[in-house]
């Protein structure tokens, strides 16, 4: 499920620059996909269960 980077920031109780940067990691590590128009999501190898560890 694609969520907004405000969304995502109010559920965790983290700063838009914070969550940025934590996102860009995810990102780095194949967790997590920019969607465009400040949405991310779960990278599909994540959801299926093959994500890096």
């Amino acid at each position: 499920e694609a969520k907004h980077i405000d969304e995502l920031a109010a559920e965790l109780g983290l700063g838009i620059a914070q969550l940025s940067a934590l996102l860009l990691e995810l990102q780095l590590e194949g967790l997590v996909t920019h969607l465009g128009a400040q949405h991310y999501a779960l990278a599909g190898s994540v959801l299926a269960g093959g994500g890096k560890r």
